[in-house]
């Protein structure tokens, strides 16, 4: 069913505009008086395009496919969330699911991996920390260290300390690194 625009003026600012429903106002009188001069919710500018009919097609069938996608709970692009494309719930991808019990952990990174605290799996195999020292036997004034550095980075940071030790001392000496478990 294709809808018929026709062309009126507002007796609320006097503007013309084009409505589908007959209305009297257009879109930002409409507005206006649903929110009587209060800051505007969500659902308000919808409200505001129904009520005038300054909504196109194109724009009602996508309002109605967003609302009917809220009211089932699922999203307008499949409408269920889910691979298949059948029923509410079934199929749906495990990243799509929210458990309400579950620990909230947003924004928390693992200090080993990086990975969200949410999937990591680092905790499952109890990862040990150390704390490196590194110095120079010919010169005092070199040192370097690092904290809190995971069991399978500590030969990299060794590593790392030579290379830190040749560029800028380059007296040529064997470093000493003391290494403690945290």
């Amino acid at each position: 069913m294709s809808l018929q625009f026709v062309s009126k003026v507002c007796i609320g600012c006097g503007e013309s505009f084009r409505t589908s429903n007959n209305s009297s106002k257009c879109y930002n009188c409409t507005l206006a008086e649903i929110t009587r001069g209060a800051a505007p919710e969500e659902g308000d500018f919808n409200t505001a395009g129904i009520i005038s009919g300054t909504l196109t097609a194109l724009e009602r069938e996508s309002l109605q496919r967003d609302l009917s996608a809220v009211e089932l709970g699922t999203n307008s692009d499949g409408l269920c969330g889910c691979d298949s494309g059948v029923g509410y719930r079934s199929g749906w991808r495990d990243d799509d699911y929210y458990d309400e019990d579950e620990d909230d952990l947003y924004g928390e990174k693992c200090p080993d991996c990086g990975e969200d605290l949410n999937y990591c799996t680092c905790s499952d195999q109890q990862t040990k920390f150390f704390n490196l020292f590194a110095g120079c036997r010919n010169n005092p004034n070199w040192y370097d260290y690092e904290f809190n550095v995971p069991e399978v980075s500590v030969e990299p940071t060794k590593r790392g300390f030579a290379a830190s030790h040749a560029e800028k001392c380059g007296c040529g000496a064997e470093i000493t690194v003391d290494v403690k478990e945290c």
